[in-house]
């Protein structure tokens, strides 16, 4: 009698594991989430990182992003291929932003893109982008000519602008 309870409570026990472990493998570890208009996504994962996914442009209202009651959360934006555009102001004041990502098919950023980012230490342009790169972290037109902006806090004790730049 013990051995066949022993069995049963094994086997409740090894049902419910599998049972409560399921709905874990499928869990994000996302905190917020949402859209940005037709076709694009966002969201922030509990390491703090906005992830802006789907494609066309993001519509995002002046100084006023779907993402906005996270701002202080937001150590880190990837923008993942398929996005044309960084509007303006759409990352605004991501004070704790450490890092942003730019894919290949982002053709335009808008002239307010970075305003605030005190903490910023780097922005990475995918090597295929057309119009953007990036050298060290800092952004600059495709052909060098316009420096876009050098992060806040970037760890350079000295920085020379290349001579090809001709606009700051």
């Amino acid at each position: 009698m013990k051995k066949k309870f022993s069995r049963i409570i094994a086997m409740l026990l090894a049902v419910i594991m599998v049972l409560t472990a399921a709905p874990m493998a499928y869990a994000n570890d996302d905190i917020a989430s949402g859209t940005a208009g037709d076709g694009v996504n966002w969201s922030i994962s509990a390491d703090g990182t906005l992830t802006i996914s789907g494609e066309g442009e993001p519509v995002v209202g002046w100084y006023s992003t779907p993402w906005y009651d996270y701002n202080e959360s937001i150590t880190a934006v990837v923008v993942e291929e398929g996005i044309t555009a960084l509007a303006d102001t759409m990352l605004c004041y991501l004070d704790n932003c450490l890092s942003v990502s730019i894919p290949s098919t982002v053709t335009k950023i808008g002239d307010y893109v970075f305003w605030s980012h005190y903490n910023l230490e780097e922005i990475n342009v995918d090597a295929e982008n057309d119009d953007y790169c990036s050298v060290d972290g800092v952004l600059y037109n495709k052909d060098m000519t316009t420096l876009i902006i050098y992060p806040a806090n970037k760890a350079d004790t000295e920085f020379d602008i290349p001579s090809t730049v001709t606009t700051l």
